[in-house]
């Protein structure tokens, strides 16, 4: 089972992922706020960050640079869920090193999808680095 760590300060949306991505069969963690934010991902070794891009503690970047700082966590795929829809902060986001970046509100097959994916694509580069 895969595990999915969600970063976001707005309990609503913790909660309407949780749900969301339990019926899909992901195990679920979440986290409120940047401080806590790496140490968690260290703990929890999740298979997917999804990470909202304006939190108090350290932002979204803040806590993106942190992530790919760390040579233990860095290669986690993360997934930016931002209310910032403008082409100056995704870019930044990418820059920093998200895998994809969705706007707030979202689709919820696109979201899914995208999960899938990038979950499916690390599984596949695991396997190649262990063979």
């Amino acid at each position: 089972m895969s595990k999915i760590l969600i970063i976001d300060d707005d309990l609503f949306i913790i909660t309407i992922l949780k749900d969301l991505f339990t019926k899909e069969g992901y195990q679920v963690v979440a986290c409120r706020d940047g401080y806590s934010a790496v140490e968690i991902t260290h703990k929890q070794k999740p298979d997917l960050i999804i990470l909202d891009m304006l939190l108090p503690g350290g932002g979204g970047l803040s806590i993106l640079k942190r992530i790919k700082l760390s040579n233990h966590i860095n290669k986690i795929p993360i997934v930016a869920l931002s209310s910032l829809k403008d082409d100056e902060s995704k870019n930044k986001a990418f820059s920093q090193g998200v895998d994809a970046y969705i706007e707030k509100p979202y689709d919820e097959k696109n979201l899914l999808d995208t999960i899938k994916s990038l979950i499916e694509k690390t599984k596949i580069i695991k396997l190649k680095l262990a063979s």
